[in-house]
């Protein structure tokens, strides 16, 4: 889906394409890694109308939405550079969740919840030290 609407928005000639398990497949370091991974609740997606036509992988995040992000969290402090950025998209309600996984995940780093324009929290940026 991403390489067709890379196509359909004539940028496909300035992006790359790599098929993987996270950062699995990627060389690294890196100095930005920004994730929008699978972040719905496992049992909440049948009731949404996003759930009609976006697969179910691109959705599904778990018992309780943040399986890949903790996977992702697992794998990030090795593969991050010093001074480096990470941002995830999330669920409305998973903020202060995954504001301590990032914690635990990167001590000492600067975490911030940001919110979106209808003042939901979506977004959690990790700032590590140089």
């Amino acid at each position: 889906m991403a390489q067709i609407n890379a196509r359909q928005h004539g940028i496909a000639e300035r992006v790359g394409f790599v098929l993987g398990d996270l950062l699995a497949a990627l060389a690294g370091p890196f100095d930005i890694i920004v994730a929008n991974l699978p972040y719905v609740n496992q049992d909440e997606i049948a009731a949404l109308d996003v759930g009609r036509w976006e697969p179910r992988v691109a959705l599904d995040g778990g018992a309780d939405g943040l399986d890949l992000v903790r996977r992702l969290l697992e794998q990030t402090p090795a593969r991050l550079e010093p001074g480096g950025l990470l941002a995830l998209e999330i669920g409305f309600d998973q903020g202060p969740r995954v504001v301590e996984l990032c914690r635990a995940a990167f001590p000492g780093a600067a975490v911030t919840l940001l919110s979106d324009l209808a003042g939901l929290d979506r977004i959690v940026k990790v700032e590590t030290h140089a």
